[in-house]
């Protein structure tokens, strides 16, 4: 019988390196740890829509949204999660946000954003700028009562942007800005 053996030590297989190898260690940045993915974005025609799909169909949970009653007036995000997978579902609120509506018109509903949780935000943005990486919005400090959160992003491949999320004791659900309070309203939990 063939018998399977499985690391036990969790830190195998995810941790701060988890998907990272150095063919040369001198080529690991010393200015701080990437931790591992924080979220998936997909710019989507219609959030609410997909992201019922993606709870119904694929056992995801809703954990945050921001919109109109968040008050963002321009974009609805329903955040997801299953297992260690988060996707952020968003659309635009209305038909004059054109960067959205371009990036739809080209690619249809599509990940706009992949993003990693860093130790440093600010040291990992300024390398991936020094080593050719063009900038999408520099390190901007988000807050809210639950604490504060650092984002920068890169430009990664064709419409596809990298985000650089440092948390620190951030104790919210997902970002500042998001909220817990609008899923029992919209979702059957």
């Amino acid at each position: 019988m063939l018998q399977l053996n499985y690391s036990s030590n969790l830190n195998d297989l995810v941790g701060l390196d988890a998907g990272v190898k150095y063919q040369v260690e001198h080529s690991r940045p010393s200015f701080g740890a990437y931790q591992g993915f924080h979220h998936v974005e997909m710019w989507v025609c219609n959030a609410y829509q997909a992201a019922l799909y993606y709870s119904t169909h694929m056992g995801f949970k809703p954990i945050a949204y921001k919109g109109l009653e968040t008050g963002d007036r321009n974009y609805a995000s329903h955040v997801l999660r299953g297992g260690q997978v988060t996707l952020v579902l968003t659309s635009p609120l209305n038909p004059g946000e054109t960067e959205i509506n371009q990036f739809l018109t080209q690619h249809g509903d599509a990940v706009y954003d992949v993003a990693f949780t860093v130790q440093n935000a600010q040291a990992t943005y300024d390398y991936a700028i020094a080593h050719g990486a063009k900038s999408v919005s520099p390190p901007k400090v988000l807050e809210d009562e639950r604490g504060q959160v650092t984002v920068a992003k890169v430009h990664a491949f064709g419409s596809t942007v990298h985000s650089f999320v440092e948390r620190k004791d951030y104790q919210g659900a997902f970002l500042p800005g998001y909220s817990t309070q609008h899923l029992l309203q919209n979702y059957l939990l």
